[in-house]
Parts: structure tokens; C-alpha cells; sequence
């Protein structure tokens, strides 16, 4: 007869928390990724987003100005060229990537932080802002495709829809409630000095959990290596490599027309739903603080939904469908925000479940072993070049049409035409296209699969890869099924 601890343990291993987190190498990798994407998403939500527009705001910086510095990160991806070359020549990278990326939350944070005690000139100020953000994405460049590439390895596809899943929702659960707290502190200090000091001591926590959080998913997980064909730096080579395996070039080319088409509002949505609408700091930080909850109603019905369909089916209707809800919230003003703006938002919890285990996923889906640096330098680079136009485009529209001070007829109602109202509208826009090509999409990489599979087959041999091993059905899972046996046995 089993204890209930024996059961609860027994449990606990064949379900899917002990399928992905376990004491095995790999899955020491994904606790401690999962770690670090809970710290990183709380450290995200202090220091950056409305909060960040929020602090910049108290500066006197408008939403231009702000627009543009959160256009700098993009401009900073070439450098990061040099990702593969570092792969390749460092032997054990730990201590790279420790540095790597604290310096790039010392700047990035605690610089941001500090440059305006310091500074009084406005001009000054601006200027200072662009060249730390301009520093620290150059590092972030540098250093985040290594952990992507890293994290490859224990982040297979039997296991990643789970885990983005569980990433997903541990996030939110930790995230969004402390960011509720953060949100009414501010609101009932607002117009006070103290509202100021509250947002410094946010980005002070924001700074530390950056340290802590990439102390432990760098030194917890075991560095398995990076394979490369050649140890000589080949900068085409990260320009070539994905035409010689399509179905990645494809896979890149759906996530990046989904990224455009929300990349369009980034740089000022947030001060818009501030300043424009007029909404205090809690009300859009209480609907987002809710998101955990969406996971628990919708997560695993996601996660089967991939699993059957595949990644593409489902963001093909997801995408199609949240279109609309972008289209509407281009309509959402200061008075009607409390229902339309709650009932929009609300409809993209239900689908960013969906599309947010999706877009974490197909970075490494058709990812070949071999010369992996180098695909996912094209992806980053891709990224950030159509983050740059779709923030570029974005700004420039909200330049153009807020200048211009159009005015439409709604219901009636004569009402002021907004830039980011018509980027909110262009979103959805492309996202429903996306969905309607995706077909043709999918068919041409099921299409380039069977025809550049060969050459992959023969780069994997030189290496002694099999690339058709996708799955972790190695020893890590006997480890993990032949205790569970023995005491079934029993």
C-alpha cells in the first residue's frame, strides 16, 4: 500500500509538471528558464510598458519623443551579427553571458533610472536616454540569441507547447497582481512628487530581479555546447543559412508579419491610453492583472489544439479573429472606454493565450541542429528589422494625423482622429489578412520541407546529429519512466 506522499510523487512524475521540470539536465534548463521568465516578466511590467511611459511622462517627455526612443532598440540588431562568432569561439560562455546581459539591465534600468537626477536640461536628457538605451539593446543583441540558442536544446517540440503554457501563466499569476498594486499606489498619488519616487523605487526592484533572475538561468542549466561546422566567422553565412532550409526562412516570415502588424502601435499605445483616453494607471494594469486567470480556463485547451492542428492552424484563426478586436479598439475614446475598451481587451486575453504559446514557440519550430546561432541571427535581425519599420510607420502616422487635427463623424458625434487609433485599426487589418494567406504559407513549408530536407540530412551526418530526432525520447525519459515501473510493479 503507497503512502499519499508516494502517490503525490508518483503523480507529480507522470504528469506534466514532472514531464517538464525534473531533475534532470534538461529539465533543470527549463525551471531555470522558467525562473527567469518570471522575474523578467515582473522586472518588464515595473519598468517598462505604461509604466515606463508613465516615468518618461513626469520628464516632460511627449509621445513623440517617447515613440522614438522606443524605436532605438531596433536600430541596434546588426551588431548582433556577431552572436554566431562568439558561439563558436567560446568553449564555456557562462561568464560572457553573466556580463553580457548585467550590464545591459545596469544600463538599461538603473541608467535610465539615474540620468535624470543627474540631468536637468531637457535636451540633455534626451540625449543621454538614446545613447544608454542605444548601448544596453546593443548588448541585448549580443547576448540574447546565445540564451535562445542555449535554451533550444531542452525546449524540444513534445515539450514546448506545455511549457510556454505553464511559462505563460506562472508570468501573468506573478506579474500582473503586482503591477495592480504598483497601479492604484500611483493613481492615488497622482500629481504628488511622491508618485515619481515610487516609480524609482519600481525600477530599483526591476534591477535587481534582472541580476538575480540571469544569475540563475545561466548558472543552473549545463552548457551543452553550440554545433557548428566551422569555427571560422562566416557573417554570410547567417544571411545564406536560411535559404538552404526554407521551412525556417517561412517559419520567420508568418511570425514576422504577425510582429509587424502589432509592432505598429508599440511606441504609443501606452501614452495614448494615458494621456489621450485619459485612463488611470489601474484600469488598464487590473484587466491585464487578470490574464492568469484566462490560462487557467483556456491554457490546455490551447496546448491540444496545437498539439492536433499545429502552430500555424492555430494562429491562422487566432489571428483572423483578433483583427477585429484591434479594429474596435481604434474606436475606444474617454467615454466609452469602460465598456468597449474592457470588452476588447478581455477578448484578447482569451486569444493572447493562444497566439502567446504560439509566437513563443515558433522561434524553434523548424530550427535545425546544425549552425543553429546562425538561423536564429537571421530571425533576430529579421525581428528587429520589421519592428523598426512597423515603429517607424507607427510614428509616423501618429506624426502626420495628430498634427493635421482631423476630425471624424462617429454616431454622430464629431470626435478627433488619432494616429494610434488608426495604427490600432491597421493592426487588426493585417493580423486578418494573416489569417486568410496562412494556408498558402503553411503549403509552402510543408512543400520546402521535403525538398530541403537532404541537404540537412548531410550537414547533421558531418556533426553525428540525427536531425530527425526532434523529440526527448532519450535517456532523459527512462530516467524519468523506469522508478515510475518499478514502484507501479510494487
Amino acid at each position: 500500500m503507497k503512502t499519499l506522499g508516494e502517490r503525490i510523487r508518483i503523480g507529480y512524475k507522470n504528469g506534466m509538471f514532472g514531464r517538464l521540470f525534473n531533475r534532470t539536465d534538461n529539465g533543470k534548463g527549463r525551471t531555470s528558464t522558467l525562473v527567469f521568465a518570471i522575474m523578467n516578466s515582473v522586472l518588464t511590467i515595473l519598468s517598462g510598458d505604461i509604466f515606463y511611459a508613465g516615468y518618461l511622462t513626469l520628464y516632460n517627455f511627449d509621445i513623440h519623443e517617447i515613440g522614438f526612443i522606443s524605436t532605438i532598440p531596433t536600430i541596434t540588431s546588426i551588431i548582433g551579427l556577431l552572436t554566431p562568432s562568439i558561439l563558436k569561439k567560446l568553449k564555456n560562455p557562462k561568464l560572457s553571458l553573466i556580463i553580457g546581459r548585467s550590464l545591459r539591465f545596469t544600463l538599461g534600468i538603473l541608467g535610465i533610472t539615474i540620468a535624470p537626477m543627474l540631468i536637468t536640461d531637457k535636451n540633455t536628457l534626451m540625449t543621454v536616454i538614446v545613447i544608454i538605451t542605444f548601448v544596453s539593446n546593443i548588448l541585448s543583441s549580443l547576448i540574447e540569441p546565445c540564451y535562445t540558442e542555449w535554451q533550444a536544446n531542452f525546449l524540444t517540440q513534445d515539450v514546448r507547447a506545455d511549457f510556454f503554457l505553464v511559462q505563460g501563466f506562472a508570468s501573468s499569476l506573478m506579474a500582473y497582481p503586482i503591477s495592480m498594486i504598483v497601479a492604484r499606489i500611483l493613481d492615488s498619488l497622482s500629481g504628488s512628487p511622491e508618485q515619481l519616487t515610487v516609480m524609482i523605487v519600481c525600477r530599483f526592484v526591476s534591477f535587481a530581479l534582472g541580476i538575480i533572475g540571469t544569475l540563475i538561468v545561466t548558472l543552473v542549466p549545463k552548457y551543452s555546447g553550440y554545433r557548428a561546422q566551422t569555427k571560422k566567422i562566416d557573417i554570410k553565412n547567417i544571411i545564406v543559412a536560411p535559404f538552404k532550409y526554407r521551412p525556417y526562412l517561412f517559419t520567420t516570415l508568418v511570425y514576422l508579419i504577425y510582429l509587424f502588424a502589432n509592432s505598429i502601435i508599440g511606441p504609443t499605445i501606452n501614452t495614448y491610453i494615458l494621456n489621450v483616453i485619459e485612463v488611470p494607471y489601474s484600469y488598464p494594469t487590473a484587466i491585464n492583472a487578470t490574464y492568469f486567470l484566462f490560462f487557467i480556463f483556456f491554457g490546455k485547451m490551447y496546448s491540444r489544439l496545437v498539439k492536433k492542428f499545429g502552430y500555424f492552424k492555430v494562429l491562422a484563426v487566432l489571428s483572423f479573429v483578433q483583427g477585429f478586436t484591434y479594429i474596435a479598439y481604434a474606436f475606444v475614446t474617454k467615454e466609452n472606454y469602460i465598456w468597449l475598451m474592457t470588452t476588447v481587451r478581455f477578448s484578447q486575453h482569451v486569444i493572447g493565450v493562444g497566439t502567446g504559446i504560439v509566437s513563443s514557440s515558433l522561434v524553434y519550430e523548424n530550427l535545425p541542429v546544425v549552425d543553429r546561432a546562425d538561423y536564429l541571427m537571421f530571425r533576430n535581425i529579421s525581428v528587429q528589422g520589421v519592428t523598426l519599420l512597423a515603429y517607424a510607420l507607427g510614428n509616423a502616422i501618429v506624426a502626420v494625423v495628430d498634427k493635421a487635427g482631423m476630425t471624424m463623424s462617429l454616431f454622430g458625434i464629431e470626435r478627433m482622429v488619432y494616429g494610434t487609433a488608426i495604427c490600432l485599426a491597421l493592426n487588426g487589418i493585417i493580423q486578418v489578412l494573416l489569417g486568410c494567406c496562412m494556408p498558402l504559407l503553411t503549403k509552402l513549408i510543408d512543400k520546402y520541407k521535403i525538398k530541403d530536407q537532404k541537404m540537412l540530412n548531410v550537414e547533421s551526418e558531418l556533426l553525428g546529429v540525427d536531425e530527425t530526432q526532434s523529440s526527448e525520447q532519450t535517456n532523459e525519459q527512462q530516467i524519468l519512466e523506469n522508478p515510475e515501473k518499478q514502484e507501479n510493479a510494487e
